[in-house]
């Protein structure tokens, strides 16, 4: 009977010391949460994100915030709060805690400007250390002060995040309409429509450049249509993209892989169709620090950019490069298009570009206007190819000319072809066209011949006198890289 007194003792003591104690520890250690994620979303620079901590108000068993953030889209400045409400009644070896979250559009004065976001948001701390987010909406939708205007149907994401792992991510929804103003054009309105995409992938949770950013991504999406007061500008069907971040230390490599089933450009009737698009691209050593502090600098000029003109914008970002260029230079970046090309019942066009930068032995500092010019022609190099079958060529000039005019702008694409063949522009095999253009601090050639007109292209002086370019053969295709 006394051991079972005790172990009716030890068993209440440990329920009331769950409910009594542990939410209070549960509350202390959401807060501490919280207010650190807000300190990392305010020292990062790799988001132009303003972040601010309005309210916090910690009880027992719940405790309740308000933070408001500030983030720049499509030139303007989106403004909203998030509400957190903090559930601190533990369940053994479920969960530490739930947080819910209401998020509400704020206007330029911090008011709400509409009903919260029909969206259900939460995270749950699990016992084993690991936080999971998941969004949910049927049906969402958002209108601004401007016209804009965002709708999503059937939103799932979820979110896993935990300390000294990678973030894991996976989205899918079945439509997104975004529509807005055209402000080019005075009562016209510019859409686009997706349907049924998935995301997925994996990312550091990199705050500055001292952390890692390895990153990949895989996305699908059965089509993407973009309108102009309802009729059809352009529509790709069957889009996969991949993305990969690899870390290299104080460097990275960006990498992207883009393929498009179908696709047509222009109106229907006279639209281009195109199919098997394929685009291979990457960024190479790019200097973390330097990238970082260039998205930091544009992000405090958009903070305070509101109403700012587009021409401001492009102004204020290309100072901004410039001060951040000088360490982005130093690692000696590239740029390269592994292929870009497509497909049409006519024939086909590929091609591959690549540009690269110097950077060893660079003086240390910031570039200056004055400088820039002389730093390019001793220091950037390139190359691109492209392959155009005749099929292709033949029929957009054909339908760009019209029927009547057929024979004639044949006649004169012919003329054209020969003469940029005898000039040495480009190699003709009877169907296919190619061309091999290069450059670096030397002077510039394109199928192999000189270009001496292009040797002051960046900067350098024209020769005074230059022997002319011998005509060009027939050159069998130039290779492209194996898909």
């Amino acid at each position: 009977m006394q051991t079972r007194k005790v172990a009716v003792l030890v068993a209440s003591t440990v329920v009331l010391g769950w409910v009594l104690v542990v939410p209070g520890l549960v509350g202390v250690r959401s807060e501490e949460k919280i207010r650190q994620d807000i300190d990392k979303l305010q020292q990062t620079t790799l988001l132009p994100l303003t972040v601010k901590m309005d309210a916090y108000e910690r009880g027992w068993f719940s405790s309740s915030a308000r933070v408001s953030y500030s983030l720049p889209l499509a030139g303007q400045l989106l403004r909203f709060a998030v509400d957190y409400q903090v559930n601190q009644f533990a369940i053994p070896f479920l969960r530490w805690a739930r947080t819910d979250y209401t998020i509400t559009p704020l206007d330029a004065k911090g008011a709400a400007s509409g009903a919260a976001l029909a969206l259900e948001a939460y995270s749950i701390k699990t016992f084993l250390g690991r936080t999971d987010t998941t969004l949910k909406a049927a049906d969402l939708q958002w209108k601004g002060a401007e016209g804009n205007a965002v709708g999503v149907r059937n939103l799932l994401a979820n979110i896993s995040t935990e300390e000294g792992t990678p973030l894991q991510y996976k989205l899918s929804l079945a439509a997104l309409n975004m529509s807005g103003p055209l402000r080019s054009a005075p009562g016209s309105e510019l859409q686009l429509l997706a349907n049924n995409l998935q995301m997925e992938g994996h990312g550091a949770n990199a705050v500055s450049a001292k952390d890692s950013w390895q990153m990949d991504s895989q996305q699908k999406l059965e089509s993407l249509e973009v309108l102009l007061n309802k009729t059809s500008l352009a529509r790709l069907d069957g889009l996969a993209l991949e993305a990969a971040i690899q870390d290299k230390g104080s460097t990275m490599d960006m990498s992207y892989h883009s393929r498009i089933t179908k696709g047509q450009f222009g109106l229907v009737n006279h639209a281009l169709a195109l199919k098997e698009v394929r685009m291979d691209f990457s960024y190479l050593n790019i200097n973390k620090q330097g990238y970082a502090d260039w998205q930091h600098q544009l992000g405090q000029f958009y903070a305070r950019a509101d109403n700012t003109s587009n021409a401001a914008l492009e102004q204020a970002a290309g100072e901004a490069m410039l001060k951040s260029a000088s360490s982005l230079l130093a690692s000696s970046p590239a740029i390269r298009i592994d292929q870009l090309g497509f497909q049409t019942d006519k024939g086909g066009l590929r091609s591959s570009m690549e540009l690269r930068f110097d950077g060893n032995g660079m003086p240390a500092g910031e570039l200056a206007v004055q400088n820039i010019q002389l730093l390019l022609h001793e220091r950037l190099s390139g190359k691109a190819k492209l392959e155009l079958d005749r099929g292709l060529l033949s029929d957009l000039v054909a339908q760009m000319s019209g029927t009547a005019a057929n024979a004639q702008s044949a006649q004169m694409l012919e003329a054209g072809i020969h003469s940029a063949v005898q000039q040495g522009w480009l190699s003709d095999n009877g169907q296919r066209l190619n061309a091999d253009f290069s450059f670096n601090r030397d002077g510039a050639s394109l199928n192999g011949h000189p270009l001496p007109a292009m040797a002051g292209l960046l900067g350098g002086e024209s020769p005074a006198e230059a022997p002319a370019a011998p005509a060009a053969t027939a050159a069998a295709p130039v290779p492209m890289p194996a898909e």
